[in-house]
């Protein structure tokens, strides 16, 4: 059930960003947020290769500590996105907006369980 969350999550994302590219009259936010969210996806993704190797039972006290870590720089960067999205111009706050709730969806997803 959590990896298919996961997937709702990185999925809903996904159409927010298409939305921005189909509809010109639907501002993006800022070049700055984009960089925040990249890096917020980036990390998960890393996130989720760890708990990959972590289900084949390989190594898993340094891999629990790696994970731990990831999610930790994680959830600070998404503590970023969020202050990148106050500055946002109130234009772009509705995608901003939703591309923030589902990313710390997804990082609440992701948040170790074990």
């Amino acid at each position: 059930m959590r990896w298919s969350r996961v997937c709702t999550r990185v999925l809903a994302l996904t159409r927010t960003l298409k939305t921005i590219s189909d509809d010109m009259e639907l501002p993006p936010p800022s070049p700055d947020f984009l960089r925040l969210l990249s890096d917020v996806l980036s990390q998960a993704g890393r996130i989720c290769s760890i708990e990959t190797e972590l289900l084949t039972g390989s190594g898993t006290g340094e891999l629990r500590e790696g994970r731990d870590a990831a999610f930790r720089e994680a959830w600070g960067t998404v503590g970023s996105l969020t202050d990148a999205f106050h500055r946002q111009e109130p234009s772009a706050a509705a995608v901003g907006g939703e591309l923030l709730r589902e990313a710390r969806q997804l990082m609440t997803e992701l948040a170790p369980s074990a």
